[in-house]
């Protein structure tokens, strides 16, 4: 790149004045060699690929070029440099203003993640995603810093319940889910997800008590003989009327007691 290297002396003079030799922007008004020194900016020279993309008015490109730049570094503080160096390119890309709200919101998560890292010790937050963050804060039982966190960026309620509700369950802390279910008479998921999650950890005690708060007949019918609770899916469906389905759930359950209770109701039907 030997036109790159006499178009830097030349801006190195003090004497410089700009447009006086325009080495590089003869390069970069043709399309091939234009190209080919953007390959070679992006590989060697940081500063090349800065003055070029400045050149063409490319600021999504440079902001682009910044954010691949940032994660390459473990550091931080270099990080967060250039972060906002790509936030402030993508403020000038008019057409797409997402670009610069993303930056905003990913330098605003690392400076929180440097805080919550002094506080906890914990440095494994770092490259984490908003709700990844606020899942590690509710494993270490830091529940008021992870509701600040999903407050600061607009974290749904619905989406805070499926956080609380999976980190419980992957601790085993069925009392937790218990609470957590019974904390609101509606809570914003309904009950579903406690039923599905108890069943799918072979929690059946809990699971009858919270598929029994489903308020959708066919799921409680289906889900209680699935777990084997079989009386209590005779008893729904004598609550209900729903008479045809007893002698399935009777044969299915190959339980005396059930049985017994499934005759009884059919007297006379």
């Amino acid at each position: 790149m030997k036109i790159h290297e006499q178009d830097k002396a030349a801006r190195d003079d003090p004497d410089f004045v700009p447009g006086a030799t325009g080495s590089i922007e003869k390069v970069l008004s043709k399309n091939v060699a234009r190209e080919m020194l953007l390959s070679y900016a992006r590989q060697i020279d940081e500063d090349l690929l800065k003055q070029a993309f400045r050149y063409l008015k490319r600021p999504q490109e440079a902001g682009h070029f910044a954010i691949e730049k940032a994660y390459k570094y473990n550091d931080l503080r270099r990080r967060l440099e250039l972060l906002s160096t790509a936030r402030d390119l993508y403020s000038n890309y008019d057409r797409d203003p997402l670009y610069a709200v993303a930056a905003k919101e990913q330098l605003a998560l690392i400076e929180k993640q440097k805080l919550l890292i002094k506080k906890t010790g914990d440095r494994s937050l770092v490259d984490l995603s908003v709700c990844d963050t606020i899942g590690r804060l509710l494993k270490q039982d830091q529940e008021s810093e992870a509701e600040k966190l999903a407050k600061q960026f607009q974290i749904s309620e619905k989406k805070m319940w499926y956080l609380k509700l999976k980190i419980k369950a992957s601790q085993g802390d069925w009392p937790g889910v218990e609470a957590l279910s019974k904390s609101k008479k509606n809570p914003p998921i309904g009950f579903r997800p406690f039923a599905n999650i108890a069943v799918q950890r072979n929690q059946n005690q809990y699971a009858e008590q919270f598929i029994l708060r489903v308020p959708e007949v066919d799921y409680q019918l289906n889900m209680l003989q699935y777990i084997g609770s079989y009386m209590k899916a005779a008893e729904v469906a004598v609550k209900n009327k729903l008479f045809d389905s007893l002698p399935e759930i009777a044969q299915k359950s190959n339980d005396r007691a059930v049985m017994e209770f499934v005759d009884s109701q059919l007297v006379g039907k």
